[in-house]
């Protein structure tokens, strides 16, 4: 750590040569002693960004770090899931920013990019004013830990308030005006998670595969507002025009167009964890193994309120990576469709839970693990699958 300036000047010389941004602050706060100073780097991926502003900051923040001086390090846009931080500090340089986003695994990140950004922190802050990821997966790790009980005693579920769409500018809300009917989020993410030895991998989604659910959408009157953030694919250019856009990494953007457009469709991304934050309905495709593995049904009993429509469809994410049309055809696109008619006409905006800002206690009895059906899963063959097997592999 640096002494030979104040901490005003120690704070912005550290975010300028660590790699940051100083998004949000107010100078009269920060305090006079580097001792009162506590950061956090964290690159975890969308779920755990969610689970961070739901469950776990604000409460360490106050209750285990005293409400010292908290810096949080890690992607831009997600600042409005953190209004509770006393500065947030996101990535600057657009590269390393990819590279962080290839190494996400659920908490942890395993991208030269994150190490550097760590290693680079050391040199500005004492180790012990660091936290570690494993300071926090102390309390939750794949569900909420015997030591957060301990703790905390109870749960407190922060949800932050979302955003009106006036946010999202003049063109955007004269898209929804100009093309009236159904429409539904989707985020055409470059890496789709996979549940593998106990943990999340992520895999590359074939890029035809967003064009062609794309297209079924548009074929089926069901107009696609497309999150176009960082990781985002090129969806034809030819379908573009029929399409909506929030071209943004600001996730307060995100949410206003989710709650929006009423329906949020997640396949294999986790960006449905923000359409809980949004309090907004949504359809998750997801892989059963890492739905039970990291206890999905710990999340939505604790962050969605009841009255929050919510409906899953199970399937494998490698179909996404290594399937073809054909494939894709059969076992993706005809599953969400049929899926997605019968979810949309029982949406009822007048019901869902109110937009504003809260932090309350819940009852961990609202948690409901239900037991998976015994049932014979078929498992599905991609094309490789099929030529591996008649190559003799």
């Amino acid at each position: 750590m640096q002494n030979d300036l104040n901490v005003v000047g120690i704070l912005k010389k550290a975010a300028e040569k660590c790699g940051f941004n100083r998004i949000r602050y107010i100078e009269n706060n920060i305090p006079t002693s580097m001792s009162n100073v506590v950061v956090l780097p964290f690159f975890g991926d969308i779920r755990s960004m969610f689970i961070l502003s739901s469950l776990l900051l604000k409460r360490y923040r106050e209750e285990v770090k005293g409400s010292k001086y908290f810096i949080l390090c890690t992607w831009p846009g997600y600042e409005t899931l953190f209004p509770f931080v006393s500065e947030y500090w996101a990535i600057r340089d657009n590269e390393a920013l990819k590279d962080c986003f290839t190494g996400t695994c659920g908490f942890e990140n395993t991208s030269q990019a994150s190490i550097h950004f760590v290693k680079n922190l050391n040199y500005w802050f004492n180790a012990s004013d660091i936290v570690g990821i494993e300071d926090l997966q102390v309390f939750y790790k794949n569900g909420i830990t015997d030591e957060y009980w301990k703790r905390f005693n109870h749960i407190k579920r922060y949800l932050p308030s979302v955003p009106s769409t006036a946010i999202l500018g003049q063109q955007f809300n004269l898209d929804m005006m100009q093309k009236p009917g159904q429409k539904v989020f989707l985020y055409p993410t470059e890496l789709i998670q996979k549940w593998q030895y106990d943990k999340i991998i992520n895999i590359r989604a074939n890029k035809y595969f967003w064009s062609g659910l794309v297209k079924r959408l548009l074929n089926n009157k069901i107009i696609p507002v497309i999150f176009k953030g960082t990781s985002s694919q090129d969806i034809l250019p030819e379908l573009s025009e029929q399409c909506i856009y929030v071209r943004e990494n600001d996730i307060a953007k995100a949410m206003a167009a989710m709650r929006a457009v009423g329906c949020v469709l997640d396949v294999f991304s986790g960006i449905s964890r923000l359409a809980i934050a949004a309090r907004t309905p949504y359809l998750y495709m997801d892989e059963r193994l890492r739905n039970t593995g990291q206890k999905e049904f710990e999340i939505e009993g604790i962050c969605c309120e009841k009255q929050l429509p919510r409906e899953y469809i199970y399937s494998f994410p490698n179909i996404v990576s290594e399937g073809d049309e054909e494939v894709w055809q059969t076992n993706i696109y005809d599953i969400i469709l049929a899926k997605m008619f019968a979810f949309l006409p029982g949406l009822n905006r007048d019901e869902w839970p109110s937009p504003i800002e809260s932090i309350e206690p819940v009852l961990y009895e609202n948690v409901k693990n239900k037991k998976m059906k015994k049932i014979g899963i078929q498992f599905i063959k991609t094309n490789r699958d099929m030529r591996r097997e008649n190559d003799g592999e």
